[in-house]
């Protein structure tokens, strides 16, 4: 999951200048604390299902797929022209 979550913030976000900002940028798309997202990503913290499905929502994933490891994300979100991700699972 680690590993998926964070091909996801590179594809997302490329300028990023590394993880800190990647989590920040995360943070203000998903409401969920950049800190919390990183201890989550580290492994260190566990989340809420509320929180899990508001960082899924704003990677453009679904839960089943921010917990299956997956070399290939798909090219979509805000760096690819939309604010919350062309590839939403969710209503909006």
């Amino acid at each position: 999951m680690r590993r998926n979550i964070e091909a996801r913030l590179a594809v997302m976000f490329p300028r990023a200048t590394g993880p800190t900002q990647q989590y920040e940028s995360l943070s203000k798309l998903s409401g969920v604390g950049a800190e919390t997202i990183r201890k989550f990503v580290m492994g260190q913290s566990s989340m809420t299902l509320k929180k899990l499905r508001s960082v899924a929502q704003a990677l453009s994933l679904s839960l089943a797929e921010l917990f299956t490891e997956n070399d290939s994300p798909r090219k979509d979100g805000p760096e690819a022209g939309d604010e919350r991700g062309s590839g939403s699972l969710y209503p909006r």
